[in-house]
């Protein structure tokens, strides 16, 4: 891939620019976004003054025309890899069964016709009952816009990045007797699917071993995630909710035995199986549901990212209300990953090097293994290659 493989000469020559600049211009303020477009407001620190912002973060949905978007950061210093991080392009939406539907879009959310040009995003809804695209009621407040039905909600913020809330009621969602026999104040049988609700984005993105870091950062706090309207006895482990954040990782070297083979990489901030703790560590394969794509998945436990070097991880984290923070720098985790999956039973990736690495995709949301009501507020959400 063009654009993410950086000499040193040419980081070099954009430091040595950047110092000359800071020479000529003693004394002027930094421009907003200048550390990836993050503003904070009251709860998250000091709000930048409005002379200093730029456009799209001034916007409100009555001042503009189109939405504005973000403009993705790519210099000497940091390569943004998610695009559209205020989400401006709006979302296609999938429909509720893989296997069947595939994952063609079945509608587009546009912002009312807003909707800037570039649409990178995909609001993913597997097994739920209500279809986003056909019954969403549309809804804004300044740069605050919504989107609706009655089992599913996703709000985002125009004027910051990476900013977003998903909420998704199982109660409605397990409401459809055809895919869900014991109806909304039930939980799922062994044998069918589960609701999700996902913010998914296709990256392609070659992982470039001379950067510093690539980090996953993700500010967020849960702030539900019950199942006080489900009668009789619940299960334990098939009855979950969880809010995770996954990329796909593709072996690209052609020598390689390994050769484009996939696999799941992320993270898991809430799990109801760990309630007041941490999730644990997993490894397997994507299994359980008709539609699951049958890959190898890997999600480290955040106790262990919290003591990686370079990361941050708030623990524990399945903590109804706690403002939890990931910075998790999976340049340096990744090549640790691989040694023990080339020595499983069924060697995973097993030729696959940081040298010859994807990022093919990326999501990120609620799934409802267990008859839920789900809400988390993201203030914030990046991936970037830091030099």
């Amino acid at each position: 891939m063009m654009g993410n493989k950086r000499s040193f000469w040419k980081r070099l020559a954009g430091c040595t620019f950047a110092l000359l600049m800071c020479f000529a211009a003693a004394g002027c303020v930094p421009q907003s976004g200048g550390d990836g477009g993050q503003n904070t407001d009251d709860d998250g620190g000091n709000v930048t003054p409005p002379e200093t912002r730029a456009d799209w973060e001034l916007q409100t949905f009555d001042s503009v025309d189109k939405v504005i978007p973000r403009p993705q950061v790519n210099d000497a210093q940091r390569v943004e890899i998610l695009k559209d991080l205020n989400f401006s392009g709006g979302f296609a939406v999938t429909g509720i069964n893989a296997s069947i539907e595939g994952s063609t879009p079945t509608g587009y959310l546009l912002h009312d016709g807003k909707a800037a040009e570039e649409r990178v995003w995909q609001i993913s809804q597997w097994g739920c009952s209500h279809r986003m695209a056909q019954e969403a009621q549309f809804s804004y407040d300044g740069s605050v816009l919504t989107y609706q039905d009655p089992g599913k909600t996703v709000t985002v913020d125009t004027a910051k990045t990476g900013c977003a809330t998903l909420r998704i009621n199982g109660s409605a969602e397990y409401s459809d007797p055809s895919l869900y026999k014991n109806g909304p104040n039930g939980d799922r049988n062994a044998d069918e699917n589960w609701p999700h609700l996902y913010l998914e984005q296709a990256l392609n993105y070659d992982i470039d071993p001379d950067a510093e870091h690539l980090y996953m950062e993700l500010n967020y706090k849960v702030t539900e995630c019950s199942s006080d309207h489900v009668t009789g006895n619940r299960g334990d482990g098939e009855h979950a909710g969880m809010f995770v954040w996954f990329i796909t990782l593709i072996d690209t070297d052609p020598e390689s035995p390994s050769f484009n083979q996939t696999m799941w990489f992320g993270i898991k901030t809430y799990d109801t199986r760990f309630l007041g703790g941490t999730p644990a560590a997993e490894a397997g394969g994507d299994n359980g549901k008709e539609d699951s794509t049958g890959l190898f998945i890997y999600i480290p436990s955040l106790t262990e990212v919290a003591e990686e070097q370079y990361c941050e991880a708030t623990v524990p984290s399945c903590v109804i209300g706690q403002d939890g923070v990931v910075k998790f720098d999976i340049l340096h985790y990744i090549p640790k990953m691989l040694t023990p999956l080339r020595k499983l039973t069924n060697p995973q990736m097993e030729g696959a090097s940081i040298e010859h690495l994807r990022i093919g995709s990326t999501n990120f949301g609620w799934e409802l293994m267990g008859n839920n009501d789900a809400e988390v507020e993201i203030s914030y959400i990046n991936l970037y290659s830091e030099y």
